[in-house]
């Protein structure tokens, strides 16, 4: 688990690990990994009983200041358990202003 944690409850924690694998993925029973310098940093800087807030948002996008575009995609959780334990694909949202974004103004 490595030498930092911060618990969300009873039964769940960030916390730092020294193996890559896993960072970012659902690997763990429910726990958030991180390398040990980001864990390291909220430790040092969070204050106790800041809230912790958990957002499944799989396609994120936005367009930054100079006029770029950024387009993150992840695969999206399921949403129950047959999807959980089926090997088919969970659709992604595709929201109208996510189509405006990817396609631009029609």
């Amino acid at each position: 688990m490595g030498l930092y944690a911060i618990y969300i409850g009873r039964l769940y924690a960030i916390h730092g690990t020294n193996a890559n694998f896993g960072i970012g993925l659902r690997v763990s029973q429910g726990c958030i990994r991180l390398r040990n310098d980001d864990i390291k940093f909220l430790f040092d800087n969070v204050p106790v009983g800041t809230r912790v807030q958990l957002i499944d948002q799989p396609v994120k996008y936005s367009v930054e200041p100079d006029g770029s575009h950024w387009l993150e995609v992840h695969e999206p959780l399921s949403r129950n358990r047959a999807e959980f334990e089926s090997d088919r694909k969970v659709p992604l949202p595709m929201t109208s202003a996510l189509r405006e974004f990817t396609q631009g103004p029609e």
